[in-house]
């Protein structure tokens, strides 16, 4: 199905999208996004979290408790950054309990799953460990929980964006000479279980504001594949 057709078969939705924010995301950053869903008729929330003060996991227990109160006939989570590695968490946690988590599709927009080479990096540096609190736990080190599609259990479709324009403070504080969005390498995001994979022309942070991601997301959404434009 091309981009154009999928426009044009666009019906009402009652669906609801949760947006998961990044670390020192504040929430007026994913306003622009969150609107360009509101625009499509989604009812769109914006997680709560705290990073430093509690690991991944328990932020996706905070995030169980959030999607339990909403009232759709579906969710789906976007999750920018660490919030991709919360919404992971949150999938882990869910599987004995699908019946209470109406969770439809799931995007990960530049989410370090394999962990981070620049958290690593600042982790390193005793005095700098502060600036990622406790969400290196199981986060964003190393230890996040691998998706297994296995018989039983249920299948969610989860689609992975990531960007290859390397831009922003980190990329000139931490340069890398692999492919990525100056915070993430694209090999940081590679997840097995994920249904479809593409890259986007934008950093880290600008991804958030722009209409190509946000239409993508949408796409996945709708289809649970990333169309052709």
């Amino acid at each position: 199905m091309c981009y154009r057709r999928w426009r044009e078969t666009l019906a009402p939705v009652t669906d609801a999208i949760v947006i998961v924010p990044g670390i020192y995301t504040p929430r007026f950053v994913l306003l622009p996004l969150a609107h360009r869903f509101k625009q499509q008729g989604y009812n769109v929330t914006i997680a709560r979290h705290r990073y430093l003060m509690l690991t991944p996991k328990q932020n996706a227990e905070s995030l169980y408790k959030q999607i339990q109160h909403l009232h759709n006939p579906a969710v789906h989570l976007v999750g920018h950054s660490l919030g991709g590695l919360v919404i992971l968490h949150l999938l882990n946690i869910g599987q004995d309990n699908a019946h209470e988590l109406p969770i439809k599709r799931v995007v990960l927009l530049g989410a370090p799953v394999l962990g981070s080479v620049i958290a690593r990096k600042i982790h390193a540096r005793r005095w700098a460990r502060w600036l990622l609190g406790k969400s290196v736990i199981s986060g964003l080190l190393h230890g996040v929980p691998a998706q297994n599609r296995s018989v039983g259990q249920p299948q969610r479709d989860i689609g992975v964006l990531y960007g290859t324009v390397p831009a922003g403070l980190s990329s000139i504080l931490f340069r890398m000479r692999e492919t990525g969005d100056g915070v993430v390498l694209a090999a940081e995001t590679q997840l097995s279980a994920a249904t479809d994979r593409a890259s986007i022309p934008h950093s880290h942070a600008i991804m958030l504001f722009s209409k190509v991601v946000a239409d993508k997301t949408l796409q996945f959404i709708r289809t649970g594949q990333f169309l052709s434009d």
